[in-house]
């Protein structure tokens, strides 16, 4: 179980990592220098669906973030608490409050 989890701790914080870095070039440019950098790179139909969906794209980026930042701190939970019950206590007060 132990290593099980170390894997998923790993996966989850890289690739939150990866999609961080993601979500801030994609907050600091706008939708029309993507489109015209997927259009040089030979991919002018994927540009404009990026450029119509940007906000979306940008929203779903963070969340998926989140998510994975939300696994790496379970993780470190699991491995490194004291009691189950505190990760789930911890799991459904952030649920709640991300639904506030």
């Amino acid at each position: 179980m132990i290593p099980a989890i170390w894997i998923i701790l790993v996966f989850a914080l890289f690739f939150g990592t990866w999609l961080a870095a993601i979500e801030r070039a994609l907050i600091m440019s706008t939708p029309l220098v993507v489109r015209h950098e997927l259009e040089i790179r030979g991919t002018p139909h994927r540009g404009f669906w990026i450029e119509k969906q940007y906000e979306s794209i940008v929203q779903s980026v963070t969340f998926i973030k989140m998510m994975c930042f939300m696994c790496t701190v379970a993780g470190f939970v699991l491995l490194f608490g004291e009691s189950p019950i505190s990760l789930s206590a911890f799991i459904i007060g952030s649920a709640i409050g991300w639904a506030a």
